[in-house]
């Protein structure tokens, strides 16, 4: 499983569902199952690009990676017991992840395409590599284990040069997401502490994005074209909530406090971001305790549940959204250990302004 999507389930355990929420009088979005190889439990969307290619892995039997074609149509896997994780894939098509090294446990981050041909990233001196993001121009991000310590990297555009950087303070980082150049991810800080980070093009020093609500740590999970960062952040009480920055880029907002919730109130992390700041991710009902799949408007403007605005064959129920695209496709995932994937698209252009209207802004 990739490790940002573990870390945002890891946060929001699951129930057993009650009723499901109020349904649309017309599906706002049409749902589409994300081909892929045989599996049981644990599937995961993990990217999606804008031409509605996926990255995606299944847990059981075994761990399986692969990319789908356009539209999450038809799939390619990564080879067979070599693909330790995957992660993003950019609108051209470049996927990267990590594989196996034998003899020994360390992994080698790559770059990757349909035809699943591994090319190797690994930065000079890392004993270990993994690579998470990747943008359009051809940047990778990702993390790996020099001999002092854990660090995040991102490369060149034609990656034959890595930058190497550093921590806030504390002894590790890793990076999830690069976007234009803006790289973000997670660093511990002198005191033990994980914050969110940002790293501008051209500079050299991360920029500590603090933690929300009078909490202790902040994750960065991915950054849209414009610079803004989504993650989440405990709150005092130590549970996570999700977060968008500001125009400004590093100031951490709640998304619950920017628009209205459908009952979404709970627990959350805000997982992926597209180019008009439509934030995807995932959040507790605190009435059901049921994990629900969300969607915002533009800026991080409210929390809509997306099982109010489309309909899975069975009464099935989307736990998570985990990426979203300019088009406003959203990839997502049912709630549930054994819950597949799926595409959705919308069905009528206005889709952001009906959300809104349903939530009475």
């Amino acid at each position: 499983m990739h490790p940002r999507h573990t870390r945002a389930a890891a946060l929001l355990s699951a129930v057993l569902a009650v009723a499901l929420p109020a349904q649309a009088a017309q599906d706002t979005f049409t749902a589409k199952r994300i081909d892929g190889p045989y599996g049981e439990h644990f599937w995961q969307g993990i990217s999606l690009n804008n031409r509605g290619q996926a990255t995606a892995s299944v847990g059981l039997p075994d761990d399986i990676y692969w990319i789908t074609a356009r539209d999450g149509r038809n799939y390619h896997i990564m080879p067979w017991n070599e693909a330790a994780s995957l992660g993003a894939i950019n609108n051209a098509g470049a996927a990267v992840g990590s594989t196996y090294v034998f003899p020994g446990n360390g992994r080698r981050a790559f770059v990757t395409d349909w035809s699943a041909v591994l090319t190797d990233i690994d930065p000079p001196g890392a004993s270990s590599s993994w690579a998470e993001g990747i943008d359009d121009a051809g940047r990778v991000a990702g993390g790996a284990v020099f001999p002092e310590g854990t660090r995040a990297f991102v490369t060149s555009v034609d990656r034959s040069r890595f930058q190497v950087l550093g921590t806030l303070g504390g002894t590790s980082s890793t990076a999830h997401a690069v976007r234009q150049g803006v790289v973000v991810g997670e660093s511990t800080t002198a005191d033990g502490a994980t914050h969110a980070f940002r790293l501008d093009a051209g500079q050299g020093t991360m920029i500590d994005l603090g933690t929300i609500g009078g909490g202790t740590t902040s994750r960065a999970h991915d950054v849209g074209v414009r610079g803004q960062v989504v993650g989440d952040g405990s709150d005092a009480a130590g549970h996570p909530v999700a977060f968008i920055t500001a125009a400004d880029g590093v100031t951490l907002q709640a998304l619950s406090s920017l628009g209205s919730v459908h009952n979404l109130s709970g627990q959350s992390s805000a997982i992926g971001i597209n180019a008009h700041g439509n934030v995807v991710g995932t959040a507790v009902d605190p009435v059901t305790t049921r994990n629900r799949a969300f969607v915002t408007g533009a800026d991080g403007h409210g929390m809509f549940d997306l099982n109010r605005y489309t309909t899975l064959r069975g009464a099935r129920f989307l736990g998570t959204a985990t990426a979203i695209n300019d088009q406003g496709q959203i990839l997502a995932t049912e709630d549930g250990a054994a819950g597949m994937i799926w595409l959705l698209t919308p069905t009528r252009p206005t889709w952001q302004r009906e959300l809104e209207e349903d939530a009475g802004d």
